[in-house]
């Protein structure tokens, strides 16, 4: 075997042109196959953390219907059944149920924000600690001590739900914008009549302002921000229930006595959603779920990586039929070499043999290259290059090359090379000695 190896990178050697322009074929297709396939794969992912941020595919929201009449945050009325409420009785019967592996309560309420000369509408949303320390913090830290005043994780979103109302530019375009949340301080302000100081307009604002006695039912008080959720794609303030429970309680503030907002269930997998949803439709409540967009989004990416892995592979053909050409050309070339080697004892399977090694060496070489640029390719220009012309997220990943994907690149451009090789190795192998030596080269 040793010496077939040798003749076969003797003869490699010999013929450089030939074998470079062969071996760039090969790199080529290579590059052509793996850039688009890892293209499809980091676009895929992409989207799928996106989502995840924005709505965990693995929550339900739970949320009530029916006909008692329930104060909301902003003052209104909604009727549901008194037996189907959000409270602790219905926490403990969420829990329940199989493949649920977290039941988490929330209270929502909506004040007036001003951050500087910005003015805001993100919700305030109380959350169990449990709840809070699955989120991934940007910077900074979630307060954990129990305290009435409002200390808040802030998602990197709600930088785009502050406006100022005299230019209407967003605090997110600002020279401000572009710092961290965390450390800051919002004024939140409630009318604790109604709680309904959100919804007024900028006149009723400074015409309440300007009233003493209306003063009197104003709760007015800082709220800082101690971390910064990584997510750019949702908009709320997140604090401990608890904490929030003895800030409303302290500032009066419309509360709807503990019946929650809403209650977020989280299942062991995102298998097990539809079943979750379906009990819980069972027991009389409303039920949201974004598995429905996450399995769209899923079989979108898939076609989108076939399409492109199609076109890859066409360009992978075309390297083929220069492996092909190639051998066929070797053969021709080496015809004389073939016949001598058969005079002096060597049978057809060696023959064979040599040229299949040869074919699978172009590959292999081939394949190796075209792993390797794909990569810088992938690193410096798509995900570094392309993401900043397209002005999306920093660290946006638009392609990705998995390890099992470099491996089966080389591998499929060795058994590729391989197969081209094979018509010309056995036309080689089953040359005449004497039909063979004798011939011209």
């Amino acid at each position: 075997m040793n010496w077939i190896i040798k003749l076969s990178l003797s003869n490699m050697k010999k013929r450089r042109s030939r074998t470079f322009l062969t071996i760039l074929g090969i790199v080529i297709g290579i590059i052509s196959v793996v850039s688009m396939i890892s293209v499809g794969f980091g676009a895929s992912r992409t989207i799928m953390e996106m989502l995840d941020k924005e709505s965990n595919s693995k929550e339900i929201t739970v949320l009530s219907v029916g006909n008692a009449s329930v104060l909301q945050d902003d003052g209104q009325t909604f009727n549901t059944r008194r037996d189907r409420l959000l409270n602790d009785k219905t926490v403990e019967k969420l829990s329940e149920l199989n493949h649920v592996t977290g039941v988490y309560p929330v209270i929502e309420i909506n004040p007036a924000e001003k951050m500087g000369k910005y003015e805001g509408f993100a919700t305030i949303r109380g959350v169990p600690q449990e709840y809070m320390d699955t989120f991934l913090l940007r910077d900074g830290e979630i307060y954990r001590d129990k305290t009435s005043r409002l200390k808040v994780i802030a998602d990197e979103g709600v930088k785009g739900a502050f406006m100022d109302e005299n230019t209407w530019s967003s605090y997110k375009d600002s020279a401000d914008g572009k710092t961290s949340l965390t450390g800051k301080k919002v004024k939140v302000r409630f009318d604790t009549s109604d709680n309904s100081y959100f919804n007024l307009s900028s006149d009723e604002k400074e015409e309440l302002a300007s009233n003493s006695d209306a003063d009197e039912n104003i709760a007015e008080s800082d709220m800082e921000i101690t971390g910064t959720i990584d997510n750019e794609y949702s908009y709320y303030f997140y604090t401990d229930i608890d904490n929030l429970k003895s800030y409303i309680r302290l500032n009066s503030i419309a509360s709807n006595d503990w019946n929650y907002s809403s209650i977020i269930v989280r299942a062991d997998s995102i298998d097990s959603v539809d079943d979750i949803s379906n009990s819980i439709k069972n027991l009389g409540f409303q039920v949201e779920n974004n598995k429905q967009t996450v399995e769209m989004f899923t079989k979108i990416s898939s076609a989108v990586r076939l399409i492109l892995g199609v076109i890859g592979i066409i360009a992978f053909v075309v390297a083929v039929i220069g492996i092909v050409n190639t051998m066929t050309t070797s053969v021709y070339d080496r015809m004389s070499e073939i016949g001598v080697m058969k005079m002096i004892g060597c049978d057809s399977d060696d023959i064979l043999m040599m040229f299949l090694v040869e074919s699978g060496m172009l590959g292999f070489v081939g394949g190796v290259i075209g792993v390797t640029i794909t990569y810088l390719v992938n690193h410096y220009v798509i995900n570094r290059v392309v993401v900043k012309m397209l002005t999306l997220p920093k660290g946006t990943v638009l392609a990705t090359l998995p390890w099992w994907l470099s491996i089966g690149a080389v591998l499929f451009a060795v058994l590729i090379s391989v197969l081209a090789g094979v018509i010309p190795a056995r036309w080689a192998s089953h040359l005449k000695p004497l039909e063979a030596a004798t011939s011209i080269r």
